[in-house]
């Protein structure tokens, strides 16, 4: 699954509706497979961001592997094509 927002508080909520959602259908998230990747951050930002999967927190990492791509904060094309190429 692929979240996206704009801002921490609303990506913070759509991790509250999954959480919720996940409780309601009995079922949980791993969140250590999770991971949040801030896109086009052209300064370094906001250092105390805390993004919560229910009780758990999610790490932030630089780059993501999201159905077998890597992407990167900048999604450069170029890493991601030779990735897919190798894979073939």
């Amino acid at each position: 699954m692929l979240l996206l927002s704009y801002s921490v508080h609303g990506l913070n909520a759509m991790l509250e509706i999954c959480s919720n959602y996940s409780k309601q259908w009995q079922y949980q998230y791993n969140s250590s497979k999770c991971a949040v990747v801030v896109f086009n951050e052209r300064l370094k930002g906001e250092t105390n961001r805390i993004f919560k999967l229910g009780t758990h927190t999610i790490k932030e990492a630089s780059s993501y592997v999201h159905i077998g791509l890597k992407c990167n904060p900048f999604l450069r094309a170029t890493g991601m094509a030779d990735d897919a190429c190798n894979k073939l």
